[in-house]
């Protein structure tokens, strides 16, 4: 892999992850980010306590430096082995330091005076971000609700790129029509929990059930408790299947018919990628994550936000088209042409130069 050396970047995740644990969509979003820097020949230095990050990141080609203390707030400034290394970074020609979580603002302050500081918005809150003077947002509009509430006049820097997936190259997915006689399958990845949906998803489809719905439900995440317990109160618990955190989502993706996220807020949503990649359609809530990448009625649905009627109505809706397994493979296509690499390093590139990377 050739970089050119006056163009790197440092990355800072600051995730505890230990080997063994679930990959979270963090973590995840950093390995993008490398993909897409490394796709465009920008050499990337990560700082991370995260072990499995790490340890991807290494196979990536990335400079790593994994230890528990870059998850801390304090300790990097208060240990010479530490501060040095900072101190030996800053002055390896790096021009942005990117950072995937708000406890790192002080010593990357400190540390890379002159440099860009730039945080990545995961969520669409703003927390320890406002000590960040640069923000990238994950999606159009709520960068445009950034500018607009919290630009202070245009002194914060607000742009945006969305993340990409972390594979150059992804084959053909090869969907097959639906058995009549299988229920029509529906797929929930994540962190089950009000703010992701959970519980209107499982209401809406108990109303589509309750009319003589041929459904399932497949749930991939955490919160397995949360969820029986709404399905036992819904009388769900012969429709519910649930898997705990998946690394490769490939296999039960196949196994489902349509994806939903169901979310309040969805800041951007790498699971849409995953499904995209596998030819699956969606439907998702009409956050601003999902409406940047879903193309209604081209590649799956977007419905009101907190609307169990209209969760329920969308659904119905993706079970009637007879094109359903069509608008899976569209979004196949899209993900190719917006979200692989080398398409998404670009855009990225120019949010950094907007945020003060200069030498873009």
């Amino acid at each position: 892999m050739n970089f050119e050396t006056s163009r790197s970047v440092a990355l800072v995740l600051s995730s505890k992850e230990k080997m063994g644990d679930p990959a979270g969509g963090i973590h995840k979003a950093v390995l993008a980010q490398i993909a897409a820097l490394h796709a465009h020949g920008i050499k990337v230095h990560l700082l991370t306590a995260s072990e499995p990050c790490a340890e991807s990141a290494k196979k990536m080609g990335a400079e790593v430096d994994c230890s528990p203390v870059w998850h801390n707030a304090i300790k990097p400034i208060l240990y010479p082995k530490y501060w040095l290394k900072l101190i030996r970074l800053r002055f390896s020609g790096i021009r942005a330091v990117i950072h995937h979580n708000g406890r790192t603002w002080a010593w990357g302050y400190l540390f890379f005076p002159g440099i860009p500081q730039i945080q990545v918005l995961h969520r669409e809150e703003i927390g320890h971000y406002r000590y960040f003077r640069r923000w990238l947002a994950l999606s159009s509009g709520y960068a445009a609700y950034l500018k607009k509430h919290h630009g202070m006049l245009g002194w914060r820097k607000v742009a945006w790129a969305p993340h990409c997936t972390i594979e150059t190259s992804i084959p053909e997915p090869s969907p097959a029509p639906r058995p009549a006689n299988r229920p029509f399958t529906l797929g929930f990845v994540g962190r089950n929990c009000k703010a992701k949906g959970t519980d209107l998803f499982i209401e809406a489809t108990a109303k589509l059930i309750s009319e003589g719905r041929n459904l399932k439900i497949h749930f991939a995440g955490s919160e397995k408790a949360y969820v029986m317990t709404l399905a036992k109160r819904w009388n769900l618990t012969a429709h519910v299947d649930f898997t705990e955190w998946l690394d490769d989502l490939g296999p039960y993706l196949d196994r489902i018919d349509l994806l939903v996220v169901p979310s309040e807020k969805e800041a951007f949503g790498l699971v849409l990628l995953d499904a995209m990649s596998r030819g699956k359609p969606i439907l998702a809530t009409a956050c601003n994550g999902p409406t940047d990448i879903i193309v209604e009625g081209e590649t799956g649905w977007l419905v009101p936000i907190d609307n169990p009627y209209a969760l329920a109505e969308g659904i119905r809706k993706a079970m009637a088209d007879p094109h359903i397994v069509a608008k899976g493979m569209k979004g196949y296509e899209r993900l190719l042409e917006q979200y692989i690499p080398s398409r998404m390093g670009e855009r990225l590139k120019q949010a950094l130069k907007n945020l003060g990377a200069r030498w873009f």
